[in-house]
């Protein structure tokens, strides 16, 4: 669940382009999993892992000493991290606990593993073909947004094109969720004019993906999202009502949801 909310969680969609509420600043990320379920988890899913693959007694102690010194804030040491790079070997469908230990890491220490290996980590796991493993990549891209969001802006198109292609598998909802709080986090700072354009085209895209693909009320939270994005955007880049007009606003309108309208 978010652990911030846009603005100041009581606008409206009615408030977009003012600059009452936008643009916001407060950036969405993911809560994080208690340090002994997690640890329970790669206890357990470790003896289900190929040989070559398996912690020894040895490394199982040495995790556990990793996971507790992250709950605690203690600093880590590159031996740590060398285990931990072990435990993102695991197949796909045994790796999501490992992601979310690194995630807890990243919570805990934000320059401790270099952006380019969480985005590796983040976008490559969000492509395989098991629902916990692509779960838990896209609440890590959601906190990698929130943590480096120009430097994310710089990368938008090979960060979010392979999330987009995620929206053909199963998990349509998750997906929805995750990729609005993704865009909105990079909406939270100003943009040069073709980063800002390329965000907006693939807000509309996400919306009208959703509007086709998901039931209203599973719609509702990522709508909310996009919308308060659409808001920095517009804040920052007044050129982009138009184009707001022209396609959001009739992509609403033609799903009977005329009511959401976005003030010039």
């Amino acid at each position: 669940s978010s652990a911030a909310s846009p603005g100041t969680g009581n606008e409206s969609a009615t408030a977009l382009g003012t600059s009452r509420f936008y643009p916001s600043k407060r950036v969405l990320t993911e809560s994080i999993p208690d340090a002994s379920k997690l640890t329970k988890k790669i206890t357990e899913l470790n003896g289900m892992v190929n040989e070559n693959q398996r912690l020894g007694d040895s490394e199982l102690d040495h995790f556990e000493k990793i996971a507790k010194k992250t709950s605690e804030g203690s600093e880590l040491s590159k031996d740590d991290m060398g285990l931990v790079t072990k435990l993102l070997t695991w197949d796909a469908e045994k790796i999501f606990p490992c992601i979310d230990l690194v995630r807890s890491i990243n919570k805990a220490f934000p320059t401790f593993i270099p952006l380019s290996d969480k985005l590796r980590i983040a976008v490559t796991n969000s492509k395989k073909p098991s629902v916990p493993c692509a779960r838990v990549s896209l609440r890590f891209m959601v906190d990698i947004t929130a943590q480096h969001p120009q430097e994310c802006q710089d990368k938008f198109v090979e960060i979010i094109a392979p999330l987009m292609d995620a929206l053909n598998t199963t998990d349509k909802k998750f997906i929805s969720v995750s990729l609005s709080k993704i865009l909105f986090n990079m909406t939270c700072l100003d943009s040069d004019s073709v980063t800002a354009r390329y965000i907006m085209d693939s807000i509309a895209n996400l919306l009208e993906y959703m509007l086709r693909e998901l039931e209203e009320k599973e719609r509702q939270l990522p709508q909310f999202h996009l919308l308060s994005a659409t808001g920095n955007l517009i804040t920052h880049h007044p050129t982009l009502k138009n184009f707001v007009r022209k396609t959001l606003v009739q992509q609403l309108a033609s799903a009977e949801l005329d009511k959401t309208r976005i003030t010039a």
